[in-house]
């Protein structure tokens, strides 16, 4: 689906001949590659999943350009020496755009924020939500997302709390993690 969608908004570009394309395309490879070789080792650095989340959010950013208003304050120091499950954060991140798209009596608001303290992780997202349309919190992402979180991060190694008020989503992510092991160079963007 986000494959899809993300094709059709190059494909916009593209005829508009935007300059934004060359750039996006460039996100969209990223993402594509980390999905298919990163994910296949059990963890990578947790600045380069990071470097994920961008990607993704820049792709989504051009599909609600106009009337998006979109934060994303990252605390996490690009040299952070930690590692994390692969696309274990972006679930997360595809939810609050998932709901906010329809949103319709005015801006998308989306707000996400990721720090790291003493080996734990947060990301924290609030988006607003159209409350005259019915959704669950518990899609199959999100149940797919708790059963790795169990498994990965069992105990109190990990902890979720997803709430709602009469507008707007709230989800926090707490993962204790462990320091890199990896070797692999460190991307910052």
């Amino acid at each position: 689906y986000f494959l899809f969608n993300t094709l059709n908004n190059l494909y916009g570009l593209a005829v508009d001949k935007s300059d934004k394309l060359p750039g996006l395309m460039l996100r969209l490879s990223d993402l594509l590659r980390h999905s298919l070789y990163e994910t296949q080792k059990p963890l990578v650095s947790l600045t380069r999943e990071i470097d994920v989340l961008k990607s993704y959010i820049e792709l989504e950013s051009v599909r609600l350009e106009e009337d998006l208003q979109l934060t994303f304050d990252n605390a996490v120091p690009v040299q952070a020496p930690y590692d994390i499950a692969p696309l274990i954060l972006i679930v997360f991140v595809e939810n609050a755009f998932k709901h906010a798209k329809f949103v319709r009596s005015g801006p998308v608001h989306i707000d996400i924020k990721t720090s790291l303290e003493e080996g734990w992780f947060t990301l924290t997202t609030k988006n607003n939500y159209n409350t005259e349309r019915q959704s669950s919190t518990n899609g199959i992402g999100l149940t797919n997302v708790k059963r790795r979180l169990e498994v990965l991060y069992p105990g109190p190694a990990h902890e979720v709390t997803i709430t709602k008020d009469e507008g707007y989503y709230f989800v926090t992510l707490r993962l204790q993690l462990e320091e890199s092991s990896l070797t692999e160079p460190v991307h910052g963007s």
